[in-house]
């Protein structure tokens, strides 16, 4: 079969964010221009007789650190090899690199065969929202920070600085950024943007679940009661797993972290949500 695998164009980002939303993954509206900005050369496209067929994501942060996603092949051309070639042109990109990723839990048997290991579970939960306000004083638009402190706060969680991605994620129109800044420093970070279905609340970063929680109740205020509200937990951070279930939230999906190697050293106990499964 002759198969071309080339990295994406950006006008062509819906055709990764589409096949993510028939996977019943539910990106938001706006992600494909935020991914792509983290890393232009990240995102190929398998195309056979021109037409497009797959896709892999292999978005590598500052050249040591790397996290895979969207991987997907058309439903008619499965079984034929596309994804094996789509996988070692990923792989061929990313030598050298710590390789993360959240896979799905039908494929995680051959991540393991491709010599990853699983550290834990990420659980997908949904709310619906009831209307209540959050009017705590130590909420701040992120706009009134410094990026310079958001940038380094976030690094702090994620394990090494995403400059690119964050500027692009947090000037999406369809993205409400908030902190919470306390005795002069920065304690909580957190996004909820609008996605297929609902909204998405990631990242939330903060330093304790006094902090989480309010900024979680805030996001929250942010949108139209009766919204659906999602929040992707890793069930490492015992205090974000007692968030989840302090408001009853449902689990509706999970993958697990997995790494080909020993993952870079991160404050684990400051994510309660996950910025994204793509992403990290």
């Amino acid at each position: 079969m002759d198969i071309d695998i080339r990295p994406i164009r950006p006008e062509e980002m819906d055709f990764l964010i589409d096949l993510a939303a028939a996977e019943g993954w539910n990106p938001g509206l706006r992600d494909g221009d935020a991914f792509y900005a983290a890393d232009p050369e990240g995102f190929l496209v398998a195309e056979k007789d021109g037409e497009k067929v797959g896709c892999i994501s292999g978005v590598s942060y500052g050249g040591v650190y790397a996290f895979l996603g969207f991987f997907i092949v058309l439903p008619d051309y499965r079984a034929q090899g596309i994804g094996h070639d789509m996988w070692a042109a990923i792989e061929r990109r990313l030598e050298g690199h710590v390789n993360g990723m959240d896979g799905v839990v039908a494929q995680q048997e051959n991540y393991r065969s491709a010599g990853y290991v699983k550290y834990h579970r990420s659980v997908r939960y949904k709310n619906v929202t009831g209307g209540e306000r959050c009017e705590s004083p130590l909420i701040q638009p992120a706009s009134s920070v410094d990026f310079g402190d958001i940038l380094a706060y976030d690094k702090r969680a994620f394990g090494v600085e995403r400059e690119a991605f964050l500027r692009a994620w947090l000037a999406m129109d369809n993205l409400i950024a908030q902190v919470i800044v306390d005795e002069g420093r920065i304690r909580a970070f957190g996004c909820i943007r609008e996605c297929r279905a609902g909204w998405k609340i990631g990242p939330l970063f903060a330093d304790n679940l006094q902090y989480a929680d309010i900024m979680y109740r805030s996001l929250c205020s942010r949108v139209e009661p009766g919204s659906e509200v999602f929040l992707d937990v890793p069930e490492t951070n015992e205090a974000a797993m007692r968030l989840a279930q302090h408001y009853a939230m449902d689990s509706v999906f999970e993958t697990a972290r997995m790494y080909n190697r020993e993952p870079l050293a991160t404050e684990n106990n400051l994510i309660f949500g996950i910025t994204s499964f793509e992403l990290g």
